[in-house]
């Protein structure tokens, strides 16, 4: 999982990735109660021959994701910032995505 906190003393916290687990909600959580989220899909797939991933307009979908952070008055993001932690995400879980054509 990437993981980075925010509070508004300090903004963004640095990123880090940690192994997938449960984590605690509060019952309180806006999300809950009313739908204040943010889901933006981003597609990578393996290179033909294995040597790469590729992923498909990777800042037009960073973009599209702080517009909606933006609509929900969520703190923005560097979008380059988020762009090389999913990067680094996706080396590290490469094993799981298919490499069928």
């Amino acid at each position: 999982m990437l993981e980075c906190d925010w509070t508004q003393a300090d903004g963004w916290d640095a990123p880090k990735i940690v192994p997938t687990s449960p984590f605690m909600i509060s019952p309180a959580n806006s999300s809950l109660h009313y739908a204040l989220q943010c889901f933006e899909g981003l597609k990578g797939y393996p290179h033909f021959n294995g040597s790469a991933i590729n992923m498909f307009r990777p800042l037009e979908n960073m973009k599209r994701f702080n517009n909606s952070f933006e609509h929900l008055a969520f703190p923005k993001f560097k979008p380059e910032e988020l762009l090389k932690c999913i990067i680094d995400l996706v080396k590290l879980e490469r094993d799981w995505m298919p490499n069928k054509p």
